[in-house]
């Protein structure tokens, strides 16, 4: 039986900072570029969303191995896991030179992240 491996929480602000990564996802389509000078809005990195992702708290690849509530609570993880695969498949495919929103599977990651933006929006009280 394979056990599933915490989150690595390295503050109070974990759930906070992996929500702000997955919004500038939702916002690399809709706010591509601030005033025609390349400055994505909020900015946008490849390689800041897959270090926050995937090296930070260990969410990705397999989100379904994390411990539920370290981050993401247990009913967010299937949202979650549809997004994974999302960004997965374009980051197998990336190229350091190519720009990912450019993949025509973009607008599908965009999406997923949404899903998850309004999962955990919604678990969450202000």
């Amino acid at each position: 039986m394979e056990k599933s491996r915490p989150c690595i929480v390295t503050g109070p602000n974990s759930r906070w900072q992996v929500l702000a990564t997955l919004e500038r996802i939702a916002d690399s389509i809709d706010k591509p570029d601030l005033h025609g000078i390349g400055l994505a809005v909020p900015a946008f990195s490849f390689f800041y969303t897959w270090e926050v992702l995937y090296e930070d708290y260990d969410l990705l690849p397999d989100v379904s191995l994390a411990t539920p509530g370290a981050i993401l609570h247990e009913w967010e993880i299937p949202a979650f896991a549809a997004f994974g695969e999302a960004l997965g498949a374009i980051y197998d495919d990336y190229d350091q030179e190519d720009d990912p929103r450019a993949d025509p599977r973009w607008p599908g990651v965009v999406n997923a992240a949404k899903r998850v933006i309004a999962e955990m929006e919604e678990s969450d009280t202000w």
